[in-house]
């Protein structure tokens, strides 16, 4: 699923709803999230960014969407090379078997990653109203 995504100055991630976008085009970046699960069983939603409305891109995003298409077919951790600017995947020595997912909707997933305020749809947001020097 792709959404319009903030990050704060502290590097929390905000999504932004469909309603008022409009008063955050300039900031707000494309991203997807692709439904993901840890070795431990935890179920997560891995952001990775999207093209600008420029066509731009970068090898993080580039290298993110990679690693999550590989994800698709096998076990894979995904690891950040600060110095090269992008992320290595590493398929699974072993084994692992098929995960198993919990009976979560994808809804269910998304209120859970962007839950304690992370979900920005009003203009009175604290986000917002900091955005926009109310706060």
């Amino acid at each position: 699923m792709a959404l319009a995504t903030l990050v704060d100055e502290m590097g929390v991630m905000y999504a932004v709803h469909p309603k008022i976008l409009y008063a955050v085009a300039d900031e707000a970046k494309a991203t997807m999230l692709y439904t993901a699960m840890d070795d431990a069983g935890n179920v997560f939603l891995l952001p990775v960014g999207l093209p600008g409305s420029d066509g731009s891109t970068n090898a993080w995003w580039q290298s993110g969407h990679a690693a999550a298409a590989i994800a698709q077919k096998e076990w894979v951790r995904i690891v950040a090379v600060k110095t090269a600017g992008h992320y290595v995947t590493k398929t699974a020595v072993v084994d692992k078997g098929k995960p198993k997912w919990p009976e979560k909707s994808f809804e269910e997933l998304l209120n859970m990653a962007f839950a304690d305020g992370r979900l920005i749809d009003s203009m009175d947001h604290p986000f917002m109203r900091k955005l926009n020097g109310e706060a």
